[in-house]
């Protein structure tokens, strides 16, 4: 089963300035950017696609996603359901 609606998907891009293909990682209920690596939160089909709230992946490449400086994605996990 899909972590959000198909169609939302569809429209969805990673939040950093290259604006990259998201791809879902249901284990982690997490969409993950294609380009960077970053990690953006699923709940209840809700993504956070907030830099802010982003989650860095162990293949988080900062030189790859070019957002600022002063936005640094959290190391944090999601918390477990």
């Amino acid at each position: 089963m899909p972590l959000i609606d198909p169609q939302l998907k569809e429209i969805l891009v990673c939040p950093c300035p290259h604006h990259a293909a998201l791809d879902e990682d249901e284990a982690a209920s997490q969409l993950r950017c294609a380009h960077c690596a970053l990690a953006f939160s699923v709940t209840d089909g809700i993504p956070v696609m907030l830099l802010e709230e982003a989650i860095a992946t162990p293949e988080y490449d900062p030189q790859k996603c070019g957002a600022p400086e002063a936005v640094q994605p959290t190391d944090k996990q999601p918390d477990a359901a």
